[in-house]
């Protein structure tokens, strides 16, 4: 039984589900993102906590020690056997000092819930591993639990997303086509490779969001389908353990689920359910930090992030327009900007009006639709007000990758209820953002996980000369000979797959008309690819010089893993007057 949909939809034959199944394993799994000169702090960090659990027994990463001559030096745990890494948080010895100056614990400077569930993937692996008497390397760990605890549970959490939508919208070929994008085109895909945050706070918020659906509403068996609320707890529950910022999303579901349940008792099974989170959270706190209400931002271990972490409430201050226009339309950062169909959630609100049914507002699709947009505000909210809304080396802005299973929500009811010719424009305005989408995200994550901060246009500066001299992620054929671009072509498959689904299905002939049909999808497919052509040649004001542009991506070049990749071509050298 799939969560969020009792039975397979009708409409969802066992050819779609298969080809959806294909499509988001090759587009979330086929490739390897992976440079271990860059040190992506943001999840090798959490693996260093992983490893010190297993191998250490301890939450440690390591120690920092007060040199004999002054001055102070990491050692110890995974810090010694790896090096340095970013993110850290420390624990002075003594607690009249502060960080960074004091001897005392290294912990990361994260929420550790994913560093715990990486536990028993990492232990299995060290066990598999020691029975064959090979040595276990880091591209081997970072991958291995990238797979279990992030790529594996982005499919999944795709599919139920999509499963869900064509089940409870009227129009059921909407859901597949809304869920397609925000598997394929958006923060997600990215994210869902990584070894952070972001993308397991989505579905974890996602879970005790469908596990609420599933709830008899009030005037539905009310006593029933307490299960399903312990399910949507602890949903809610990993999201905080995951990501801090998950929290008030958490309680936005939370409250929507009480108020459509109307049983006082609920409150008692939600928290049943969040229990065991809420303990290993506590767990880690006090251990690390002395009380289990003491988090990790309060022991940053880099001043430049205290200084970062300084304006306004733990960071959050009044939105400016370097934030608003960063974080919504820019080229670097901006959410539209990468995942243009994300603007049709605003309909959401709308799908709240409109799902007009006879038991009211709770206990319905509309219930369902204003829960959501009230998600993505409280996610608009939190990146278009905090100091780090910049968010470092980034595919657009992933402290709120956790957005997009709301957004599809949002944008689907609202679709949904659409009439005549305003149902037509929507999904032709989806159904071209959704494509533009696929094509620039898709393309970003296949040769990068975050583009530096000087960069303006990623696509044009790095994106374009990074694939055109062939320096494309690492992928199964790679290995057995293939260069790496013809390796790859099985996630390019994926992805125009994923842009035929959403064609197809935004088309507004529904599933007669074959002739018009299969016209209205090719021309979607066309309006999409141009949408994606301009968002590619999107010029700056001011753009950067082209010989800083090039120094980017010989950089980006320099640090590739596996050095110059099978079937590249290096950038032509430098002039002798730049070296």
């Amino acid at each position: 039984m799939a969560l969020g949909s009792p039975t397979p939809p009708a409409w969802m034959t066992a050819r779609r589900r298969l080809g959806v199944v294909i499509a988001l394993l090759l587009g979330y799994a086929w490739l390897f993102p992976w440079s271990e000169q860059i040190n992506n702090p943001n999840e090798l960090v959490r693996i260093y906590m992983t490893r010190a659990i297993v191998d250490h027994h301890t939450y440690a990463i390591g120690r920092r020690e007060a040199l004999p001559g002054g001055g102070f030096a990491d050692r110890g745990s995974v810090v010694a056997e790896w090096g340095y890494v970013n993110d850290k948080a420390l624990q002075c010895d003594d607690p009249t000092q502060k960080p960074p100056d004091c001897a005392g614990w290294l912990y990361p400077a994260k929420a550790p819930g994913l560093s715990l569930l990486g536990v028993a993937p990492y232990w299995l692996q060290k066990q598999f591993f020691a029975l064959r008497g090979a040595p276990l390397t880091k591209p081997a760990i970072v991958w291995w639990l990238r797979f279990c605890c992030v790529v594996l549970p982005s499919v999944v959490g795709s599919y139920l997303l999509i499963l869900h939508l064509t089940r409870r919208l009227r129009r059921p070929e909407l859901g597949l086509g809304v869920g397609l994008a925000a598997a394929l085109g958006s923060l997600s895909l990215t994210y869902g490779q990584m070894f952070a945050g972001h993308q397991p706070t989505g579905l974890a918020l996602l879970l005790a969001f469908l596990a609420g659906v599933r709830a008899a509403p009030a005037g539905h068996g009310a006593p029933q389908g307490r299960g399903w609320v312990v399910l949507a707890g602890l949903g809610i529950g990993l999201a905080v353990l995951i990501e801090f910022p998950g929290a008030p999303a958490g309680l936005l579901l939370a409250g929507w689920l009480l108020l459509r349940r109307r049983q006082l008792q609920d409150v008692l099974w939600l928290g049943l359910g969040g229990l065991l989170p809420a303990l290993a959270l506590a767990h880690f706190d006090t251990l690390a930090f002395g009380a289990p209400w003491q988090l990790p931002y309060s022991h940053l271990e880099n001043p430049e992030f205290v200084k970062d972490m300084a304006p306004g409430f733990m960071g959050i201050s009044l939105p400016t327009a370097e934030k608003l226009f960063g974080s919504l339309v820019s080229p670097f950062t901006g959410l539209y900007f990468w995942a243009p169909w994300a603007v049709v959630a605003w309909l959401g609100v709308l799908g709240a009006r409109r799902h007009v049914e006879p038991s009211g507002l709770l206990g319905t699709r509309r219930d369902e639709a204003l829960v959501a947009w009230l998600v993505c505000l409280y996610f608009l909210f939190f990146q278009t007000t905090h100091a780090l809304w910049r968010g470092g080396w980034v595919v657009g802005p992933r402290y709120i990758t956790a957005i997009v299973p709301f957004l599809a929500l949002a944008a689907a009811h609202g679709l949904d209820s659409l009439r005549g010719g305003w149902q037509t424009a929507g999904r032709i305005l989806f159904g071209i953002g959704g494509i533009a989408a696929i094509v620039v995200t898709g393309a970003a994550t296949a040769v990068c996980q975050g583009f530096p901060l000087e960069v303006w246009n990623p696509l044009n500066e790095v994106v374009q000369p990074l694939l055109a001299h062939g320096f494309v992620w690492s992928s199964p054929p790679y290995w057995l000979g293939a260069s790496a671009r013809t390796a790859a072509l099985p996630y390019a498959l994926a992805l125009g797959g994923g842009m035929i689904g959403v064609a197809a299905t935004m088309n507004p002939f529904g599933q007669r008309h074959l002739p018009r049909r299969l016209a209205a999808t090719a021309t979607l497919l066309a309006l999409g690819l141009a949408a994606a052509a301009a968002l590619w040649h999107l010029q700056p004001a001011k753009p950067r010089p082209p010989d800083d542009q090039r120094g980017t991506v010989r950089f980006l070049m320099a640090t590739w893993w596996p050095p110059q990749p099978r079937g590249s071509t290096p950038l032509p050298p430098e002039p002798a007057g730049l070296r």
